[in-house]
């Protein structure tokens, strides 16, 4: 989808995800910056605010990446 999105002219792909404690720190800025790399498109990643009272307490992180 990202690389049909470019294709059409979009610059920004915006991107939700609400990877948990665990999976967020390894994966979450790696595949920010691959997906802005791989079609040359700035990048925003957004996630939920961590919540410790929730039963599934996510990352909370967001980003923006540069493709360059």
């Amino acid at each position: 989808m990202a690389r049909i999105y470019r294709q059409r002219g979009c610059n920004l792909l915006i991107f939700m995800g609400a990877f948990s404690r665990k999976t967020g720190p390894v994966h979450w800025d790696v595949l920010s910056k691959a997906r802005a790399v791989d079609n040359q498109v700035y990048v925003a990643s957004v996630g939920p605010a961590t919540d410790e009272t929730s039963p599934y307490v996510t990352w909370g992180h967001s980003l923006v990446v540069s493709p360059w």
